[in-house]
């Protein structure tokens, strides 16, 4: 609405009321789709523009300034610092946004909310790896099984799979038409729309259809750097529901010289 409503930005009213609702409306979105996130940048550019741009406002003190660049302030939290003002001595609004940025104290735990997702390692002839033990030029298949709480209907799904530093994606075509390797005790897997391997994550989407409850998907790492990592959580979420999504909980990973 916002991205159509600035072509015609006469009315300065009904457009300031539509971007108070969508400013309320992302601060109690957890999470926004692609799509969502393509349609907020379109908007905030029709806002910028209907706006001029421009704002005149004073911090603290200051003599007002007119600019066309945001007014950044930071400190740390529980600093103690005295409170900041800005004062807008402008004829049009100026909004604020508030974010705050940090380290998690400790990992997070595994999340369900409409998936549930596991993630186990093995050796090529399908014994668990202990990744404890792991030698540099090791190879391991990476094994991803999800299963949807509600699976009545089709669902465009996302499975992210950080690495760890010390490992890297061998290939992503595992399936049971090799012939290098004997892959028999695979589980049946999902036929994704499209994987990607990068340099430090696997990414797969796979169309999941109505009815379609569980999914398994399957690529081969190498460990080629030795010391000490931390595995990052698996990620599963819905493209066009991100808040239905599910999460590992976070691993440790050992690669000794070869």
């Amino acid at each position: 609405m916002l991205a159509f409503a600035a072509a015609n930005p006469g009315n300065r009213t009904r457009l300031t009321a539509i971007i108070d609702r969508i400013a309320e409306r992302f601060t109690h979105a957890t999470r926004t789709s692609t799509q969502e996130q393509a349609w907020l940048l379109m908007a905030a550019e029709a806002a910028v523009g209907a706006s001029g741009g421009e704002m005149t406002v004073a911090v603290g003190d200051a003599a007002p300034e007119t600019r066309a660049e945001p007014v950044y302030l930071r400190r740390p939290l529980g600093s103690g610092g005295p409170d900041q003002t800005v004062t807008n001595r402008g004829s049009t609004p100026v909004w604020r946004s508030v974010s705050i940025t940090g380290v998690p104290v400790a990992d997070l735990p595994a999340e369900t909310k409409g998936y549930t997702v596991t993630r186990k390692v093995y050796r090529l002839d399908g014994t668990d790896a202990d990744l404890r033990k792991a030698r540099q030029t090791d190879l391991f298949v990476v094994v991803i099984k999800g299963t949807r709480t509600e699976a009545s209907q089709a669902a465009q799904t996302l499975v992210i799979d950080l690495l760890p530093a010390g490992f890297e994606i061998e290939t992503a075509t595992v399936s049971k038409g090799r012939s290098t390797t004997d892959y028999t005790w695979l589980p049946e897997l999902t036929e994704a729309t499209y994987t990607e391997e990068r340099d430090d994550r696997f990414v797969a989407a796979l169309d999941l259809k109505g009815g379609v409850k569980d999914f398994s998907l399957a690529y081969v790492v190498r460990a080629v750097t030795a010391g000490e990592f931390i595995y990052p959580a698996l990620v599963v979420e819905d493209m066009y529901e991100p808040e239905t999504s599910g999460r590992t909980a976070m691993g440790k990973l050992t690669v000794a010289p070869r």
